[in-house]
């Protein structure tokens, strides 16, 4: 929101969200924390994550900071065994494999997400 105070612009409550309505539900891709595969194959980057502050404010909590990191761990499991890239994860099978440990996967009330690839947690 920008106005104008004594013949400055100003801006107020740029980003703001309200953390108290517990409306707030999203998925995150697993590609969030891969970078580019021309630049590295075998790193996954569950806490420094670049976005926007009004999108970090949702990712800092600890339950979903824990949901990265089962996620990083569980796709570096599987990419050790297969002896691949962390970017050819199979998707479904860490789905599968993530719901099978208890993360919460698909949003609350919904259907499982099948279209989008590459949502993970």
């Amino acid at each position: 929101l920008a106005s104008e105070e004594g013949g400055k612009l100003m801006v107020r409550d740029e980003g703001y969200t309200d953390p108290g309505t517990g409306a707030h539900k999203f998925q995150l891709p697993l590609s969030l924390i891969l970078p580019k595969k021309a630049e590295v194959t075998n790193l996954l980057v569950p806490t420094c994550l670049s976005t926007s502050h009004v999108t970090w404010a949702g990712l800092r909590e600890e339950p979903t900071m824990w949901q990265l990191g089962m996620g990083a761990g569980t796709v570096a499991a599987m990419v050790a065994a297969a002896r691949t890239p962390v970017q050819e994860v199979d998707i479904k099978a860490l789905q599968d494999h993530l719901r099978h440990q208890g993360v919460p996967v698909d949003l609350p009330g919904e259907y499982p997400v099948q279209s989008l690839s590459s949502v993970v947690i």
